[in-house]
């Protein structure tokens, strides 16, 4: 399933107590399926984390692209076009989510603010990687040419985990549509094995850590379905 939008809201003076919590997250809840709702209909999953102390917000849309019963693409003339337009769709959900979740908290502003396109961004972003690559292929240094199809590594490798065989296949028939190579034959993240290290490394002198206490962490994930789920 792919992650089609998503908002992280940090307010980092915000003390709640268990009840307050309790209902906080509820209403974050029904604003996320509300809005969800507004922009991609009721066939979209929404995954709800709300964690207390320096108040964490993260919400995710969740659907197909093609598959199952929120075909988000299908609407569209055309794969890319749909990809395009789904960009816009997570940037309007991360506008109108922030500001019900202002609402609900009664804050004046967050502290930090991301707002994520997530599966298609990172579709928009290798194609439009590979086209500035292309281009530069006459003219630029072959070092120059990998380092640059480098910088797609980490979104290449989410899309192939995101999505259905399917899905993938309409990508690859996307960039080979603008003359550009199938996701298989792109590179993928190189990391550096440091577990050898981090097992030697012998430290001396330093006290156990402290016992922290608890955090409040609410966590939920759910269709948003024709109705917006009741507050308690």
């Amino acid at each position: 399933m792919a992650r089609l939008a998503q908002t992280s809201i940090r307010f980092k003076e915000y003390e709640v107590g268990p009840s307050e919590f309790e209902r906080l997250s509820m209403e974050i809840d029904a604003a996320a399926a509300r809005v969800a709702r507004e922009i991609y209909g009721p066939a979209v999953e929404v995954d709800v984390v709300v964690e207390a102390g320096s108040l964490l917000v993260r919400i995710t849309v969740i659907g197909g692209l093609l598959l199952g019963t929120y075909d988000a693409v299908s609407k569209y003339k055309d794969f890319k076009e749909g990809v395009d337009l789904l960009v816009h769709d997570a940037e309007k959900y991360g506008a109108a989510i922030l500001n019900e979740v202002v609402k609900v908290t009664g804050a004046k502003k967050p502290d930090s603010v991301s707002k994520r396109a997530m599966t298609p961004g990172r579709i928009s972003r290798v194609v439009e990687k590979l086209e500035e690559i292309r281009h530069l292929e006459k003219h630029a240094p072959k070092r120059m040419l990998q380092e640059q199809l480098h910088e797609v590594a980490r979104d290449v490798q989410a899309i192939e985990r995101d999505l259905e065989q399917q899905e993938l296949d309409q990508v690859d028939q996307l960039l080979g549509s603008r003359g550009l190579p199938p996701l298989d034959r792109l590179p993928k993240p190189d990391y550096e094995d440091r577990s050898a290290i981090v097992r030697d490394r012998i430290e001396v002198g330093r006290a156990p850590p402290r016992k922290r206490r608890k955090k409040l962490r609410h966590h939920n994930r759910f269709v948003v379905g024709d109705k917006t789920p009741q507050l308690r």
